[in-house]
């Protein structure tokens, strides 16, 4: 655990353990703060979905625009769901404010934004066609088509303030089950967590059997990322191994500033912890380095023509 952060309550760690043993999974780590990297591989770490459990919206988790990166759980089945469900209600009771980047991925709800520019942009165009029958029928349709685009990117705006890593990344799918949006359901179930590729190293925590088993992969020139890494080899390079998960909703206590020991000022870091990325998370369904790519197609390539030269003439 890192020094900027405290524990808010004595059963923190209590129920952090009974979580990890209801999850039976060596290779998952869980934390308050992760990340999932983005779906473009060209895209760095820096771009990617820095999602913490203190700022996520939990309670609107349903409605937000992207539904495979979250995880819930029928709230009957476990009596902690229960427990996690008041204390969450009871702390928003109060002033409440979410901002789109805490619960959604950028790239999510921008994408969201110019499909609702796109549709009123072909809204337009149709009504635009349709004035040519008539002038009052352009003036109705225009009306109409403008208080259409007015309401739909009111709308789009509205859900994804109401909101907050991979080619497989969990997060690049847009919700279509209806079923989700409805009372019914959303009073049966419960998000409990959040898919990541990392669990950021200010507070990861793992079984030891996992810990034990993660090889001595730095070296003298490594000064960033050693959570990347660890995350990296424990998920086997995969990724949505890892959970922020809401059961630390408010029980993580952040200092202020400063009081941290690694320095995160300078674009140094973020390469840095890019690089250790690229390293660590290289599997075929993963991130790829563009350079490592050719110079396997190439191997490849020479393997071939290396073939064909010692093939017998006929």
């Amino acid at each position: 655990m890192d020094d900027d952060i405290t524990l808010n309550d004595s059963d923190v760690l209590h129920d952090m353990v009974q979580y990890a043993n209801n999850e039976n999974n060596i290779s998952q780590i869980i934390g308050f703060t992760g990340t999932i990297f983005h779906p473009n591989q060209k895209e760095t770490y820096q771009n990617g979905f820095h999602c913490s459990s203190n700022k996520f919206d939990w309670r609107n988790a349903l409605s937000l625009p992207w539904q495979n990166g979250i995880v819930y759980e029928e709230i009957e089945k476990n009596s902690i769901h229960n427990q996690i469900k008041n204390e969450t209600t009871s702390s928003l009771n109060g002033v409440y404010k979410s901002k789109p980047w805490y619960s959604t991925p950028r790239w999510v709800w921008e994408q969201s934004k110019q499909d609702i520019e796109l549709s009123s942009s072909s809204s337009a165009a149709a009504a635009a066609a349709a004035s040519t029958t008539s002038t009052s029928t352009t003036s109705t349709s225009t009306t109409t088509s403008s208080n259409e685009r007015k309401r739909k990117l009111s709308q789009s705006l509205s859900s994804s303030s109401s909101s907050s890593s991979s080619s497989s990344t969990p997060c690049n799918t847009t919700n279509k089950n209806n079923e989700n949006q409805t009372g019914k359901v959303a009073d049966l179930r419960i998000a409990t967590s959040i898919k990541v590729d990392i669990i950021k190293g200010r507070m990861m925590f793992l079984h030891s059997v996992a810990m034990r088993s993660i090889p001595f992969a730095f070296n003298v020139n490594d000064i960033r990322g050693d959570d990347i890494a660890i995350s990296g080899m424990v998920g086997k390079g995969q990724l949505g191994q890892h959970r922020v998960i809401r059961l630390l909703f408010n029980r993580i206590v952040e200092l202020p500033a400063p009081f941290a020991l690694c320095s995160t000022n300078g674009a140094s870091h973020f390469q840095r912890r890019d690089d250790v990325r690229r390293r660590f998370f290289t599997s075929s369904s993963n991130v790829k380095n563009e350079e490592e790519e050719k110079e396997v197609k190439m191997k490849v390539k020479m393997k071939e023509e290396l073939h064909v030269k010692k093939r017998p003439r006929n």
